[in-house]
């Protein structure tokens, strides 16, 4: 699962959403409801000092997010974020944006002694761009459609998995799904891709 590792890679810094999306055409009704909120993002991160071998990177932003629930049990969003990622020991800044729609509907069947998990992840827009602060400009940018569809399988009783299913579309460039960001952005941090830690 190669590219899942990645995809939470990539991800997990910059999202306070974790949306499953469906790729289908959009709901023709009105909402039956709508939400609009801002979630901070900030405080030290880890993960991220871990895979950029640092003593340690703080996070400084939000995400706008304003989210449509339909009858059908479609979510559809829109998420605006801006986070600044500081290397409070070198100074060195890395400001991530990120701009798009999201459109979920997660399926659940039980049947058969099995859980069956259905759904696709679907971001479209300009959907994330790392620059570096103070020179370097656009590190790695991701842009147009990506929609990821996945299928679980649970023990009903156990709720052991069975088994697991995934396959991904991408239109138009999508670096930082294909190859993770972190090769460019750590440099520009102060520090150098160490791979993933084992306990993340």
């Amino acid at each position: 699962m190669r590219h899942s590792k990645r995809m939470l890679a990539a991800t997990m810094l910059v999202s306070v959403l974790a949306t499953f999306v469906v790729a289908a055409p959009a709901s023709a009704a009105k909402p039956e409801s709508t939400e609009r909120f801002v979630e901070p993002i900030s405080g030290d991160d880890p993960f991220l000092a871990a895979v950029c071998g640092v003593d340690n990177i703080v996070l400084d932003g939000s995400v706008r997010v304003h989210l449509r629930f339909y009858e059908d049990g479609l979510v559809r969003a829109k998420e605006n974020l801006n986070v600044t990622i500081t290397n409070p020991d070198t100074g060195d800044q890395v400001v991530v944006t990120q701009a798009r729609t999201v459109r979920d509907r997660f399926e659940v069947i039980e049947g058969d002694g099995v859980i069956v998990e259905r759904g696709e992840l679907s971001f479209t827009g300009s959907a994330e761009k790392w620059r570096a602060v103070g020179g370097g400009g656009v590190i790695i940018a991701d842009a147009g459609r990506l929609v990821l569809s996945f299928e679980v399988v649970l023990d009903a009783e156990t709720f052991e998995l069975i088994s697991i299913n995934e396959s991904t579309l991408i239109n138009g460039p999508h670096p930082i799904w294909e190859q993770a960001p972190f090769e460019s952005v750590c440099p520009m941090l102060g520090g150098s891709f160490q791979g993933f830690p084992e306990d993340f």
